[in-house]
């Protein structure tokens, strides 16, 4: 997969930057929602054995899983699998369904599209 650059990059949205562990706050065991300045960044793993990351970051695990599952898992080619990891970065975008049983779609409050761009971390 090649790195593509971004059209606007900046400090609050850095994919390349690794998401340091955060202290466990106090969450919904249901959802295991994040503090307001703790988030899920999303990590992808491709066949031939990089890591990925973009600049995505959701207020809970299961959006994040969510996410994997009808986003990631199409967006990077050589796709094998992807994991929710605990973020010390605010969220940034919401996956919401419109419907019940409907397909989960993901939303950029600040209109910021370009955090989508898949940035290799490991390999």
């Amino acid at each position: 997969m090649r790195e593509r650059a971004p059209a606007f990059r900046s400090a609050d949205h850095n994919a390349d930057s690794a998401c340091k562990p955060r202290q466990r706050a106090p969450a919904d065991q249901a959802g295991e929602v994040a503090a307001p300045d703790h988030s899920w960044a999303i990590e992808v793993s491709t066949a031939d054995g990089y890591s990925w990351r973009n600049g995505v970051r959701l207020d809970t695990k299961a959006e994040a899983e969510a996410y994997i599952l009808t986003h990631a898992a199409f967006e990077v080619d050589g796709y094998v699998t992807g994991r929710a990891i605990p973020c010390g970065d605010a969220p940034n975008c919401r996956v919401v369904s419109n419907r019940k049983g409907g397909r989960p779609v993901l939303t950029f409050p600040d209109g910021s599209c370009v955090l989508l761009d898949w940035r290799r971390v490991r390999g």
